[in-house]
């Protein structure tokens, strides 16, 4: 979405700029108020900030998103798929963004999550690797305020990033990067609930997609938030009817692997292989006899952790 006030041509020639890039990294953001207005505007500001090899498209018709694609002009894909819930559905955003964008790239990001430059090396890396599925760690790290993307701003953040920042574990997957043409389909899994980047995983790998694990080289910043958009909380959200029917639709527990399953770990030297305790995790997942008990594990790891969230009153 262009400014009203632009003319025609100019939003013609912008639009095919816009599309024209290297990489394309798009979200669903939720509304814009309070504290999340603050965190994904931050967000918005970082990937905006990578430069003009990005090209960035928000999806969804979540309050606020519109004003900000104009505000920043940035493209909004305002239609979009939607479950019982109204939660929209992975399946159709990643179908309209790859049918809108002509770059080789694409990359889905929670608009929560804080990209420095190292994305783009990291890109430049394996970008003509035919096939691959790039992901990595965040990094939790509390954020309150709006960012001032001054001069140096990226040095300050990396540096309380490693000060104050904790480094999530594996099983969280914020972000996905992989080539416009990745042959795998997704069914119709809820966003912003678990289990559908869990899938992708264990999808990939069992497809021999390259899945790649960039940790080391990526610094990805989760800015901390509530999970006051669900009328349940954090234990609503992980937990609740959108989570199993995520599971259902992955074809069970036992059909997903965390980021340990990488099979490659991107360095600053290039591509390396996993150490062999993460090999042998990835075996135990990808062999079925050994694959339901891992399914089995996950489950009770999933109870405990809902069995220490508090239950949110409804009003």
């Amino acid at each position: 979405v262009l400014p009203h006030t632009a003319p025609p041509w100019f939003k013609a020639m912008a639009l095919l700029f816009a599309l024209s890039k290297m990489i394309t990294i798009f979200t669903i953001p939720k509304a814009f108020r309070g504290h999340i207005a603050v965190i994904e505007q931050n967000a918005i500001q970082s990937w905006r900030a990578l430069g003009p090899a990005v090209n960035i498209i928000l999806a969804g018709d979540a309050d606020g998103v519109a004003d900000i694609c104009e505000t920043l002009c940035l493209i909004h894909v305002q239609d979009s798929k939607t479950n019982r819930c109204g939660t929209p559905l992975i399946s159709y955003a990643f179908k309209k963004i790859t049918a809108l964008t002509e770059d080789p790239i694409i990359c889905y990001s929670n608009c929560d999550i804080i990209f420095l430059s190292s994305l783009l090396a990291a890109v430049e890396k394996i970008a003509s690797m035919p096939r691959f599925l790039l992901l990595g760690r965040r990094t939790d790290l509390d954020i309150q305020e709006p960012l001032q993307f001054t001069e140096d701003w990226e040095r300050a953040l990396l540096a309380d990033a490693k000060q104050r920042g904790v480094e999530h574990g594996f099983s969280g997957i914020d972000y996905i990067v992989s080539p416009k043409n990745f042959p795998i389909t997704f069914p119709d899994f809820a966003i912003g609930r678990p289990g559908w980047d869990n899938w992708l995983v264990y999808t990939a790998r069992k497809m021999k997609i390259p899945v790649i694990d960039a940790t080391e080289v990526i610094m990805a910043i989760h800015q901390n938030h509530d999970y006051a958009h669900h009328k349940e909380g954090k234990r609503g959200v992980f937990g609740g009817m959108e989570a199993q029917e995520n599971f259902r639709l992955a074809g069970g527990l036992h059909h997903m692997m965390s980021i340990a399953g990488a099979n490659f770990l991107l360095t600053q030297d290039g591509l390396q292989k996993p150490p062999l305790t993460r090999r042998l995790y990835a075996a135990a997942h990808l062999f079925p006899p050994t694959a339901r008990f891992m399914g089995w594990k996950r489950a009770v790891q999933m109870r405990n952790v809902l069995c220490h969230q508090p239950q949110k009153k409804l009003s």
